[in-house]
């Protein structure tokens, strides 16, 4: 039990060996033969591999266990917004606030962005915004996150514009995956080549570099491109399968 609470807490862990621990879990759960590991280390590990179905499951077990902590509660929104399960989500928030005494119709943004409302979020950030002296790093992000979400690329334009003349290198690493959603969108591809310059290495650095080099004519960069998103992609795809059929099939 201790050589298999190790590995899965070890980020370095490889899919194929965490997915068959965790199956291992679930499988003497069911034999009524529980391991004795952690709720909270399985969840951790499913989450890492993308297994929603399993972190939830272990979740809700802890959610049962002991006394609701802010922590576990972020995790079963998060995790049922992850699903689809939108309806669930909603009623853990509904649940909180009413155990809060909060009323719905005032829900804070973090909440309203978890659940994915983004129009709600967005007049929340945009009313914050409009009574802040300054520019709030945070407000604006938040910003970003609604516009990109909403498809309104205009608007998410502006903000990268606002914000990336004074920003420091970190903060632009942080604005350049919104910058290039909105040059992708608005097909303003003038700046490209600064934003793959400051992006981090993801799977959205590596389309969007495939996608530059689509409408530059340089095919055979472009399939290099594509091929290494692939292989980038391909551990997230494991990770779900077996997970969920209706997620995996879309």
């Amino acid at each position: 039990m201790h050589s298999i609470a190790v590995a899965l807490a070890d980020l370095n862990l490889p899919l194929e060996i965490g997915m068959g621990l965790l199956n291992l879990a679930e499988f003497m759960e069911h034999q009524d033969q529980p391991l004795r590991l952690s709720n909270t280390a399985l969840r951790d590990c499913a989450n890492r591999f993308q297994a929603y179905a399993k972190a939830l499951h272990w979740t809700e077990l802890e959610f049962h266990a002991m006394p609701a902590s802010d922590e576990i509660l972020h995790q079963l929104i998060a995790i049922n917004t992850k699903l689809q399960q939108d309806d669930a989500a909603y009623g853990i928030v509904q649940a909180i606030t009413e155990q809060n005494g909060q009323d719905m119709t005032v829900m804070n943004v973090e909440w309203s962005e978890r659940l994915q409302k983004w129009d709600v979020a967005r007049a929340q950030y945009e009313e914050q915004r409009h009574h802040s002296k300054v520019v709030d790093l945070d407000v604006s992000f938040g910003l970003m996150r609604c516009y990109g979400a909403l498809g309104e690329w205009e608007e998410l334009r502006a903000v990268v514009d606002e914000l990336w003349g004074d920003a420091s290198q970190v903060e632009r690493v942080e604005i350049a995956p919104y910058a290039a959603t909105a040059v992708w969108a608005l097909d303003e591809w003038q700046d490209a080549d600064d934003l793959l310059d400051t992006m981090e290495p993801s799977l959205q650095r590596t389309l969007f570099q495939a996608v530059v080099h689509i409408k530059r004519e340089k095919y055979q960069h472009a399939r290099h491109a594509i091929l290494r998103g692939r292989d980038d992609v391909s551990r997230a795809i494991y990770g779900l399968t077996g997970d969920d059929y209706v997620r995996n099939y879309g």
